[in-house]
């Protein structure tokens, strides 16, 4: 696996910019060249001032770790970077702030599909194969936009236009 791992993929290389403990380390093209990649409307100008401001940040003012003496997650740590202000209110970073929601919201893996194939196969099975697309769509909606959908109890009303439905497809398709 390590013989394959794209190392000097030019993405992952820029992507140390998301650690904080290393803001001296990089240089202004690293963010550049994702900003250019994923989040392409950003005044450039206005980034380098920001990420140069970031870089000159006191070690004191960036929360590497939690209440308990533990290393923060990541997006935690940008989290409370990114929400920052001066004296006069505004967001300090704002520019910075599309950049790093975009980098942050990268896949890792690609577990988030594989999770999505998934329910679409426990949904779409043999006696369910006729399911119209939008149907399938909003099922799969329902079951990833709901925590527990098994404990989803529809109205009356709801229950009889569902039955009314089915009625009226087993009908016409007899």
């Amino acid at each position: 696996m390590l013989k394959k791992f794209p190392f000097d993929d030019g993405v992952l290389r820029g992507l140390v910019i998301l650690d904080p403990g290393r803001r001296a380390d990089t240089d202004y093209s690293s963010i550049v060249s994702l900003a250019n990649k994923f989040c392409p409307n950003v005044n450039l100008e206005e980034l380098k001032e920001e990420y140069e401001d970031y870089q000159l940040l006191e070690d004191c003012h960036i929360p590497l770790q939690d209440e308990s003496g533990s290393r923060k997650a990541i997006d935690k740590v940008w989290s409370n970077i990114l929400q920052m202000k001066p004296p006069m209110g505004q967001v300090r970073f704002p520019v910075l702030r599309k950049v790093m929601h975009a980098l942050l919201c990268l896949p890792h893996s690609n577990a988030d599909c594989e999770r999505v194939f998934s329910q679409v196969r426990k949904i779409h099975t043999d006696c369910r194969k006729n399911l119209n697309s939008d149907t399938l769509t909003a099922l799969l909606q329902c079951k990833l936009n709901s925590d527990a959908c098994c404990d989803i109890q529809p109205s009356g009303p709801q229950v009889d236009l569902a039955k009314n439905a089915t009625y009226a497809y087993n009908s016409e398709h007899k």
